[in-house]
């Protein structure tokens, strides 16, 4: 389990797992889009248009899928859960 980073004088609190899970699955959604840029401008350097759309869609899609994980954990920690 995972843990919290204390402030100055505290004692160390474990993050939950679900905690954990919500932020690492945020963080590689977020790394996920950023690669595909990569790939992105690979595909339009080979004149690839079909891949090139493909992988714009992918992208867009991992995006739209950290917003709503990044609000879920906003609506948690604003109800104290985090």
């Amino acid at each position: 389990m995972a843990q919290r980073q204390p402030v100055t004088g505290e004692t160390p609190e474990p993050m939950s797992d679900v905690t954990y899970n919500l932020s690492t699955t945020l963080s590689s959604l977020g790394k996920g889009a950023h690669i595909l840029e990569t790939y992105i401008e690979d595909a339009k350097k080979a004149n690839d248009a079909g891949a090139a759309n493909v992988l714009c869609q992918v992208r867009d899609s991992l995006l739209c899928e950290a917003d709503r994980v990044r609000r879920f954990i906003g609506v948690e920690t604003s109800n104290g859960k985090f």
